[in-house]
């Protein structure tokens, strides 16, 4: 079944009213990832938000790098929103990093983890069309 094909069903994963009560009580919002990363870096921009061996990153200083890594994306890769790209890499700062980038260009993140093999990533890289 397709995602087209369940969206035209009118099939949603949870009733409007239970949606409508977790956005009373403020569970869920119309902020975007992106925009909740930016929205800390102004709010708390000296709290460590993410810590990998060693390395630390404050919300200023990790936003500012999604910045950057964005924009690379996009100048060298020329990914535009819309697109799909497959994330292959462990769970280290630079998934992070890569993850939030791709959302703020709006680029659709399709996760390979480090244990597929290859045969496995080109099966789902072409299933989701990525």
């Amino acid at each position: 079944m397709s995602l087209e094909s369940i969206r035209a069903s009118g099939f949603t994963p949870w009733p409007e009213a239970r949606a409508e009560q977790y956005r009373q009580a403020g569970y869920w919002t119309d902020q975007t990832i992106p925009q909740m990363l930016q929205a800390s870096a102004v709010r708390l921009p000296q709290q460590l938000a993410l810590v990998d061996g060693e390395r630390e990153w404050t919300y200023q200083s990790l936003a500012q790098q999604v910045d950057q890594l964005a924009a690379g994306f996009q100048a060298k890769l020329s990914l535009k929103p819309g697109d799909k790209a497959v994330l292959h890499l462990p769970n280290i700062a630079e998934f992070y990093l890569s993850f939030f980038a791709l959302l703020k260009i709006g680029v659709q993140p399709v996760m390979a983890l480090p244990a597929h093999r290859y045969s496995e990533i080109r099966y789902f890289c072409h299933f989701s069309e990525a």
